[in-house]
């Protein structure tokens, strides 16, 4: 679509919300609206983009993809944007039910089930989600500063206790975190004190292939002494493991 044309196509995927049966299919054309009204083709049409903001109330899930590109367009009002960080956040980071988990025993095969936990469920299927909408958040120029601060702050946190097993998530959504932090750390621009507390948190658990990727990627753009010192002694780790 030509610029003249994007608020008008953004507000027919808007409209298609009323059509839409199932909520992923809203969320689609929510997030699709939303990317319409961030692209930079519709100007600053701020009222656009409280329509869109307006219309992920009650989608849950399905509209992360679109938080995400709202807090990424320079058109978000900043205390919007930190509000939408905070609550993604707070979604990604949420307590777990910390219990056993029940079982059930078939009187007739002695089968022993074990029933998930439908708040957990949910949580690890919804991590990857929310981890890709804070990761286009912190990588856009109008996310830096505080927002950024509060992203890596919060994550890496998030990255200790799992990584300690004082949490327990899913191996996939470890790895999706450790991904994450390492796709905001890698770019030339991310600032370095913030780029050294990533690396200092994912080094321990340099044994894991997916984690020692994430410090390649991130090590490859680092520069000055003590990331150079980090990255050495990353080295001798893996030369270690190697040799066992």
């Amino acid at each position: 679509h030509v610029p003249a044309q994007a608020p008008a196509a953004a507000r027919r995927l808007l409209a298609g919300l009323t059509r839409a049966d199932q909520a992923a299919e809203r969320g689609a054309l929510l997030a699709a609206a939303a990317r319409i009204a961030t692209s930079g083709a519709t100007g600053d049409d701020a009222q656009l983009n409280r329509e869109v903001d307006a219309a992920t109330a009650g989608l849950g899930r399905h509209a992360y993809d679109a938080l995400g590109h709202l807090a990424a367009g320079a058109g978000c009002a900043p205390e919007r944007r930190i509000a939408i960080v905070n609550q993604l956040l707070m979604e990604a980071c949420a307590e777990l039910p910390d219990q056993p988990t029940p079982t059930t025993t078939d009187p007739a095969t002695g089968e022993l089930t074990f029933e998930l936990d439908e708040r957990l469920a949910a949580h690890t299927e919804h991590v990857p989600l929310i981890l890709q909408a804070l990761a286009h958040i912190g990588r856009s120029p109008a996310c830096q500063g505080e927002v950024l601060t509060r992203i890596i702050e919060r994550l890496v946190q998030q990255w200790r206790l799992v990584a300690s097993w004082r949490l327990i998530w899913g191996p996939g959504n470890v790895h999706e975190l450790a991904r994450t932090l390492a796709l905001l750390a890698e770019g030339r621009d991310f600032p370095g004190p913030l780029r050294i507390r990533v690396v200092e948190a994912l080094a321990p658990q340099v044994q894991q292939l997916p984690v020692a990727r994430a410090l390649a990627r991130m090590l490859t753009l680092g520069d000055g002494p003590y990331l150079a010192r980090l990255a050495g002694r990353i080295a001798e780790d893996l030369v270690r493991l190697a040799a066992r």
